[in-house]
């Protein structure tokens, strides 16, 4: 056989094989990349439904912390609240990061952080009625809520899985947002008369230090009772 065949032969063995090797770095890596990309719905599923899960338990918890003040409201006993807790968050240890943008993974996670460091704040003042913990626990579930669902519905945009319908819990969670915000406005009014008031009748003297002519100095209102409440228990609403 002539040489010129067998360059010929050669060269074309060599075009194949060069062929060939460049076909299996593109496979390989095109299965490495439906891997990467299968891994990372799937956690990123994984970590959508754990937060809407939550978010229906803070909606579930708004639900339930309204009745307590109601019931509380209406046996003007403190009794109905103490079963309302804020309810807890953690990711499973299952949770595969390393398949997120690891800026979404500290996201995630200083979200956990804080509403664990939420539910200690709740309980740690000792000075707080139940009715105020109550209250401050249902404006907690609204913002972590809607915080929750939020990111939720972001993680399943982004990777492409199907949005699910929050069925209204949105809308809850910014009513008990908004229920917190006019509370905090009717403290301040509250706040502003009673101020207003001491600067008017001076400083409350007891009643051995009042001479004896002069009309007893009415004690100042209780800001509980200025904001609104009925028997010391807020209506909630």
């Amino acid at each position: 056989m002539p040489m010129s065949t067998w360059l010929t032969i050669l060269g074309s063995a060599g075009v194949l094989t060069i062929g060939w090797n460049a076909f299996v770095r593109w496979r390989d890596a095109r299965q490495a990349r439906t891997a990467r990309l299968h891994n990372q719905r799937h956690t990123a599923l994984t970590v959508a439904s754990k937060l809407e899960d939550f978010a229906r338990r803070c909606d579930a918890t708004i639900a339930e912390a309204t009745r307590a003040l109601d019931e509380a409201h209406r046996q003007v006993d403190y009794a109905p609240l103490y079963p309302v807790k804020l309810p807890p968050f953690l990711f499973p240890d299952t949770i595969q990061w390393r398949d997120l943008d690891p800026t979404e993974v500290s996201k995630l996670q200083a979200f956990a952080t804080d509403v664990g460091h939420s539910t200690d704040a709740i309980w740690r003042d000792d000075l707080s009625e139940p009715d105020e913990v109550v209250l401050d626990i249902r404006h907690h579930c609204g913002r972590f809520g809607q915080l929750a669902w939020a990111t939720a519905e972001k993680i399943r945009s982004e990777n492409g899985l199907q949005a699910i319908n929050d069925h209204g819990m949105r809308g809850e969670f910014q009513k008990a947002i908004v229920r917190h915000e006019e509370r905090l406005e009717r403290l301040r009014l509250s706040n502003e008369k009673m101020y207003a008031q001491f600067a008017v009748s001076g400083p409350v003297l007891p009643v051995s230090e009042q001479p004896a002519s002069a009309p007893k100095t009415p004690a100042l209102p209780a800001l509980r009772d200025v904001a609104g409440t009925a028997g010391g228990i807020e209506n909630g609403r």
